[in-house]
């Protein structure tokens, strides 16, 4: 009776053992079976944010419950990720490029995501297979940006510039701290019509001698004064103009004003003469009363200024009409009823 038993146990063993080939077999599919039931999280690769550089990566409630994850770490780094997830649900949380690129190459790191489950469980699991991280756009774009652009980084090569009042040329490179209205005194509210900002400034000065409509700087109502040497003073806006006008009695066109002015005629008492830009033009008209402020001798006709039109019709300049005080614009070559009135600085 004894020995029937022992046989019959022999046969049990022989069985189970019999299932697999060898042992390492039998571990082998335990182990798959455990890592199919593990998967409750899922990640993908990661992307790259064209806003700030960082990498964005997907994480999927693979489960079939909801859960809440509460802490997600890459490699040695903690993700700020806390948040419910329900099941089947995807959400992305970011890595910052600091945190896993330092080599400039493409990355591989662990990602291990702690969740409580719905029935209060605390689970931590490895997601498995790592996440890549390309890192190469990182490297170029900061440890070789110093080599790409010298004046772009924190120190200058050949030391710091200094904007300068004398010149308008700004060559390229690094430029010490400036008040732009230290460099250039007129960049001052007073010197801005009001409801235009130029770096910075706000300004606060109205509209004299008319509309002009050209440009921001703003002129006064002008305050004029007859000389004896045939000059008339606009003490208002520091301006000097020439009494008569040249081309009442022959009309010329925008180069002979040019000439006329700039060359300093012997005709003109003094030094320093031109043709008005635009905006001093309008300083003749009075558009509040619908007339000249100056009292001419003969027909008043209209004034060339100085001003060109843009680059795409340089063949013209800005024109004062008499009729109405209206800037407009004149072919350079027009010589009809056209002439000019100079003008100089007072100081």
């Amino acid at each position: 009776m004894i020995i029937a038993v022992v046989v019959l146990a022999l046969v049990v063993v022989g069985l189970v053992v019999g299932i697999f080939d060898s042992p390492s077999q039998q571990i082998s599919s335990s182990g798959n079976q455990l890592g199919l039931k593990s998967q409750v999280i899922g990640v993908t690769e990661s992307l790259i944010d064209p806003d700030d550089g960082n990498f964005v990566v997907r994480l999927l409630n693979n489960s079939g419950e909801n859960l809440t994850v509460s802490n997600v770490k890459v490699g040695d780094s903690n993700v700020n990720f806390s948040e419910e997830l329900a099941q089947g649900v995807e959400r992305f949380f970011v890595v910052d490029t600091s945190d896993v690129c330092s080599l400039g190459k493409i990355v591989s790191e662990d990602v291990v995501v702690t969740y409580v489950t719905s029935e209060g469980l605390t689970k931590t699991e490895v997601v498995p297979g790592s996440v890549m991280f390309d890192c190469t756009p990182f490297n170029i774009a900061q440890a070789n940006l110093a080599n790409q652009c010298p004046s772009c980084g924190s120190t200058c090569s050949g030391g710091s510039q200094s904007l300068s009042a004398s010149s308008v040329s700004v060559a390229a490179g690094c430029y010490t701290v400036n008040d732009l209205n230290v460099i250039d005194s007129d960049l001052v509210a007073g010197n801005i019509v009001s409801g235009a900002t130029i770096f910075g400034i706000e300004g606060s000065a109205e509209t004299g001698g008319g509309e002009p409509g050209f440009g921001f700087i703003s002129y006064a109502n002008p305050s004029y004064t007859y000389n004896e040497d045939g000059t008339v003073t606009d003490s208002a806006n520091g301006l000097v103009w020439q009494a008569i006008n040249y081309g009442s009695e022959v009309s010329i066109t925008w180069q002979q004003a040019m000439d006329y002015c700039n060359n300093n005629t012997p005709e003109l008492p003094g030094t320093g003469w031109r043709v008005p830009n635009a905006l001093e033009l309008e300083l003749l008209y009075d558009h509040s009363n619908g007339r000249f402020y100056l009292e001419f001798d003969g027909p008043v006709y209209s004034f060339w200024s100085s001003t060109t039109a843009r680059p795409s019709s340089s063949g013209f300049a800005y024109v004062l009409y008499s009729l109405d005080g209206t800037i407009s614009l004149g072919s350079k070559t027009l010589d009809g009823y056209l002439e000019v009135k100079c003008v100089r600085s007072a100081n």
